[in-house]
């Protein structure tokens, strides 16, 4: 089309414009069209227009492109005219001149236009608008930043030019039909890929673009992104199938009454589902301070298995303990964990991943799932992992109670057993002494004239059983205190030599007592007196070494009877008693340090006692930090001993 014939075409329009020429390197209007002609500020337009290109204010048109345009706004008196340039030819541009309107109107319309830009920089969602050929003629930065194509350069193209073409085609043929029939789409889910790869699913809203007489000029539209909620909701799928599964078999959980059960079952479940991997179960032996091991497949359980080479390192370096630990749920890589670790001879180990998840009881550690691997877990795999391990941490809590319960009613059996057996000891404890003082004390009522003889040996069973009775009240008094907390510990100058000698003293009044005369007693002090004063607190040290030669005494026919201390370290003090008795059997071992257990429970035992002596030295020994430790040999005689640390007085 020639520049007369667009002249008259706009005329028809009633569209005024000017046509710009390049002469010499100035651009001038060289033509106008009637409408243009009748333009009262015609001429001030054409030298505001002149100003604004020659001086490059606004715009250089030498670097405009064919496909491009340019709004320039001229402001003459009271008015203000929106001029649009478009390059026709190299040297030939086209200005059309709009409506004028009064400033008042374009400071509003200049404030609008701000908001709406700012809502193009920043809104999330991606809007665009399009021109009746379905080309982007304005859109948001979110919308640039995922096609991946700056803001200026997405205008004139379409979807066809920044989507993959199997999904373009339908966007695009959307795009057209809103045009041609005026017919929204409203929150249509759709996925969006772009020619880069990128990928979205997108929930969208486009209508009509319209102009001020209700002409259909284009469309605009919406997108919102839904990606993850629309990933959400195919894994969930996905799982769903895959619960289905692990449900039914879940249920098999809690009709296991054994951990080594319960874990072949877990182990079945997820080899099933992931295939190629190796599973190890670590459960804490708190009696053992350690872990036991379970593998599946169970074939791992040879000594020379990889993964229990690994298991034993972790273990033996305490691994567990550290940070990487500490999670519910620690993903490691394992060329980068022993590169870390400086350790050798796992270059040629078949897995490069191990997952790590944390079983717990009751909210507290009760083991580990080691998940050896060479794949990388998905979101949902670890999801579907995550619920099975819910689902063994309940069974294994399951299992556990039926345990404590099974132990509860033993315990409870043994308590009234015990029970029992403490009142029987305790009647007899206090009876035989209680009847000693009140036969002794009737004697001296019935002796007219006593000889001065047997008024002393009267007194002295009297006193002898009334000492007796009083340390069964001393020693129920303490257990009373023990259990309690309220034991106190007083740290004084105390020589250690002294303190022999007064266990000493003691033993001797114990072999009056038991009238045992083929006892001898040895002393062992390693230390001179004058450099064996230590601070302790010499009244629970004596508690606690009491019990002990009271036992050697009670147990020892013949022999003899040891006391005395060595010094293990400069901190540390170790006190023994060492008798020739009647040892103690490997079944008693277990249970002399328990309140009221005493080695011989049967009927028909023949020493006395009401076993806490032993339970009350093992209790005061840990308030001084201190540890009871014996050795013994049936029929040969028993070593009991007491360490604990000192500080040398100064």
């Amino acid at each position: 089309m020639n520049i007369e014939t667009l002249l008259s075409n706009c005329d028809i329009l009633d569209v005024s414009v000017l046509i710009l020429e390049n002469q010499n390197g100035s651009w001038l209007v060289t033509k106008m069209n009637e409408s243009a002609k009748n333009t009262k500020e015609v001429h001030e337009i054409k030298v505001a227009l002149k100003h604004n290109i020659q001086h490059g204010q606004k715009l250089d048109i030498n670097s405009m492109n064919a496909n491009s345009f340019y709004d320039l706004r001229i402001d003459i008196r009271e008015k203000s005219y929106k001029i649009r340039l478009k390059l026709l030819k190299p040297k030939i541009c086209l200005a059309k001149i709009e409506k004028a309107c009064e400033l008042k109107d374009v400071d509003n319309k200049s404030s609008e236009i701000s908001l709406f830009q700012t809502l193009l920089n920043y809104s999330p969602d991606l809007i665009y608008f399009k021109d009746r050929e379905a080309k982007f003629i304005r859109n948001s930065k979110s919308l640039s930043d995922f096609l991946g194509v700056p803001q200026e350069n997405l205008i004139g193209k379409t979807d066809l030019d920044v989507y993959i073409r199997s999904l373009a085609n339908t966007k695009y043929q959307d795009d057209l039909n809103i045009v041609n029939t005026n017919i929204p789409i409203i929150n249509k889910e759709e996925e969006a890929i772009t020619i880069n790869g990128k990928k979205k699913w997108l929930t969208s809203t486009k209508l009509p673009l319209k102009d001020h007489k209700n002409k259909v000029v284009g469309l605009f539209g919406i997108s919102r992104d839904i990606t993850e909620k629309k990933e959400a909701e195919l894994k969930n799928k996905e799982l769903n199938d895959n619960f289905q599964r692990l449900i039914t078999a879940s249920l098999g959980f809690q009709q296991t009454a054994k951990l080594d059960n319960l874990f072949r079952m877990a182990g079945c479940l997820i080899h099933k589902k992931f295939g190629g991997i190796q599973l190890v179960f670590l459960t804490k032996n708190n009696s053992k301070n350690n872990f036991d091991i379970s593998f599946f497949p169970e074939k791992e359980m040879l000594d020379n298995c990889p993964c229990r080479t690994i298991i034993d390192y972790i273990l033996s370096n305490s691994l567990f303990d550290e940070q990487v630990f500490e999670n519910e749920r620690t993903t490691i890589d394992l060329n980068d964990f022993f590169a870390k670790k400086a350790v050798k001879g796992f270059e040629s180990f078949d897995f490069k991943y191990a997952s790590v998840y944390q079983l717990k009881e009751k909210n507290e550690l009760f083991g580990y799932i080691l998940i050896f691997r060479n794949i990388n877990f998905e979101e949902y795999d670890i999801l579907f992992l995550k619920v099975l391990i819910n689902q063994l941490t309940l069974a294994i809590e399951r299992i556990i109670l039926i345990e404590e319960l099974k132990e509860s009613i033993i315990k409870a059996e043994e308590s009234d057993k015990l029970k029992t057996t403490f009142l029987n000891n305790i009647s007899h404890e206090i009876r035989t002494p209680l009847n000693g003082v009140i036969g002794y004390a009737q004697l001296l009522l019935i002796k007219r004239e006593p000889d001065i003889k047997d008024l002393q040996s009267y007194a002295r069973n009297v006193i002898d059983n009334a000492k007796i009775l009083l340390e069964v009240f001393e020693d129920i008094l303490e257990i009373s205190k023990i259990e309690s907390g309220k034991i106190s510990i007083i740290q004084q100058e105390t020589n250690v030599n002294e303190l022999i000698d007064s266990l000493g003293t003691y033993l001797e009044e114990q072999f009056k007592r038991h009238e045992k005369t083929n006892i001898d007693i040895e002393y062992s002090k390693e230390l001179p007196d004058k450099d064996a004063c230590f601070m302790l607190d010499s009244v629970r040290v004596f508690q606690i070494l009491k019990p002990f030669v009271s036992n050697a005494v009670k147990f020892t026919a013949c022999g003899h009877i040891k006391i005395g201390y060595k010094i293990n370290k400069p901190s540390e003090i170790k006190f023994f008693i060492e008798d020739t008795g009647i040892g103690i059997s490997e079944k008693s071992s277990e249970i002399i340090f328990k309140l009221f257990r005493q080695g011989d429970e049967s009927a028909t035992r023949k020493f006395g006692g009401i076993g806490v002596g032993l339970s009350i030295a093992d209790a005061l020994s840990k308030k001084l930090d201190g540890k009871i430790s014996f050795e013994t040999n049936p029929g040969k005689g028993s070593t009991f001993c007491f360490s604990m640390p000192i500080a040398k007085h100064t």
